[in-house]
C-alpha cells in the first residue's frame, strides 16, 4: 500500500477517494496478516487523512480519521497496537505520531482519544450480559447438541466480555508504557506530545490525565540528566499545557512542577525549551494567592522571558523550540505579573505598550 499524497485530497472531505483510503488503512491496522511495513504506512495514511491547511476541514477531518470503521474505531486500533506488548517499536512510534495530529487543536477528537472508547466499552459490555444471560438459559431447555453449541457460544461472548471490561483510557496505557524499560526515547517523546495536545485542546481531560501518576514520570524525566533534550522539550510542554487550567494549578504546584522546572527556566538553550518552562511556572506561580506565592530565585528571570515570549510571538518567531500563542503568552504574563510586587518590573520592560500591540492584532 502506498502512502497517499496531501494532494490527492484537494477537494471535499467527504469524497469516495478520501473513505476509499481510510477504509485501506483501517482494515490494513486491523489485519493480522499485513506486514509490518504496510501497518507503518496505514498508520502514516491516517494522519495525512487528518491534515488540511484550513483549520475547520482538518477538524473534521480528525474526527473522521478518529471515529471511522467499527469498535475501536481507528484512534482505539491505534491504541490497541501502542499497548500490545508485541508491537514493534517502529510501529508504536508510527501509532503514536498519528495520534499527535489527531488530537492536534480538537477538543472533541482529544477527549475521544483519552477515554479510549471506554464508554462504548462499557454500553456493548452490557448488551453482551444481556444476550450471554437468555443464552445460558435456553441452554437449560436444549438439547445435548444444541446445548454444547450454546455453551461454547457462551464461552467465546465471555472472553470478548472480559476484554471489553478491561479496556483503558489513553493516559493509564500510556502510563504503562512510560514505566517500561524497553521503550526508545522518541516514543517516549510522541507519548509526551499526544498528552500535550489533549491537554492543550481541552481542558475536561486534565483530571483523567492527572490520574495515573504521568505528572511523576515527565517530572523524572525532565531532571534525569541522561534524558535527551527532545524529550525534556515534549515533556517540558506538556506541563506548560496543563498549567493553563487554573484548577490544575495547585495539583502541579503541590506536586513539586516548580521545583522541577526552575532549573530550565534558568537555561538559555531554545532545545531545552526554557521558554515553555517559564510560562508554566508563571502560570502555576501567578496563579496562587499571594500568601502562597513561592519564594523564586529565578524570579526575575520569569519575569524577563515572559515579555521576551510576547515580543518573540508578536513577530511570529520561534522560541523554546515551537511556536507560541499570542493568547497563551500574554495569560502566562498576566498570571505571573497579577500581584502588585510585580508591577514596577512589569512597566520598566515596556509591557503595557506590547499589550497594546496585542489589542490591535487581527488575529490573536
Amino acid at each position: 500500500m502506498s502512502v497517499v499524497s496531501k494532494a490527492v485530497f484537494e477537494s471535499e472531505v467527504e469524497n469516495a477517494e478520501f473513505f476509499s483510503f481510510l477504509e485501506d488503512s483501517f482494515e490494513t491496522l486491523t489485519s493480522k496478516r499485513a506486514p509490518l511495513e504496510s501497518k507503518c504506512e496505514a498508520a502514516i495514511q491516517c494522519w495525512r487523512l487528518s491534515e488540511h491547511e484550513n483549520k475547520s476541514v482538518e477538524n473534521r477531518r480528525q474526527a473522521l480519521v478518529c471515529e471511522y470503521g467499527k469498535f475501536p474505531h481507528v484512534s482505539g486500533v491505534l491504541v490497541d497496537l501502542i499497548s500490545a506488548s508485541d508491537t514493534p517499536e517502529v510501529l508504536v512510534w508510527r501509532c503514536l505520531r498519528t495520534l499527535v495530529q489527531l488530537s492536534y487543536d480538537n477538543s472533541r477528537v482529544a477527549e475521544t482519544i483519552i477515554g479510549n472508547w471506554k464508554s462504548e466499552a462499557r454500553s456493548m459490555a452490557k448488551d453482551e450480559e444481556t444476550v450471554i444471560n437468555q443464552l445460558k438459559e435456553e441452554a437449560i431447555s436444549a438439547d445435548a447438541t444444541k446445548s454444547n453449541e450454546l455453551k461454547a457460544r457462551v464461552q467465546v461472548m465471555k472472553e470478548n466480555l472480559t476484554i471489553l471490561n478491561s479496556r483503558k483510557s489513553l493516559p493509564s496505557i500510556l502510563a504503562g508504557l512510560l514505566s517500561e524499560k524497553r521503550i526508545s526515547w522518541r516514543v517516549r517523546e510522541c507519548i509526551f506530545h499526544v498528552l500535550n495536545n489533549t491537554a492543550n485542546s481541552s481542558w475536561d481531560v486534565h483530571d483523567i490525565i492527572l490520574k495515573d501518576n504521568i505528572l511523576d514520570k515527565a517530572k523524572h524525566l525532565i531532571s534525569h540528566e541522561d534524558t535527551p533534550h527532545f524529550v525534556v522539550s515534549a515533556a517540558v510542554g506538556f506541563v506548560c499545557s496543563l498549567s493553563y487550567r487554573p484548577a490544575s494549578r495547585p495539583l502541579l504546584f503541590q506536586d513539586g512542577v516548580v521545583e522541577t522546572l526552575s532549573p530550565i527556566v534558568l537555561k538559555d538553550k531554545i532545545e531545552l525549551n526554557s521558554m515553555s518552562a517559564v510560562l508554566a511556572v508563571a502560570n502555576i506561580a501567578g496563579g496562587l494567592p499571594i500568601q502562597e506565592f513561592p519564594i523564586l530565585n529565578d524570579e526575575h528571570q520569569i519575569v524577563v522571558k515572559c515579555i521576551s515570549a510576547l515580543k518573540a510571538v508578536l513577530n511570529r518567531k520561534m522560541f523554546g523550540g515551537r511556536y507560541g500563542t499570542i493568547w497563551k503568552v500574554c495569560m502566562s504574563v498576566s498570571n505571573f505579573c497579577i500581584h502588585e510586587d510585580q508591577h514596577a518590573q512589569l512597566l520598566e520592560l515596556g509591557c503595557p505598550s506590547l499589550f497594546v500591540k496585542v489589542l490591535k492584532q487581527k488575529v490573536v
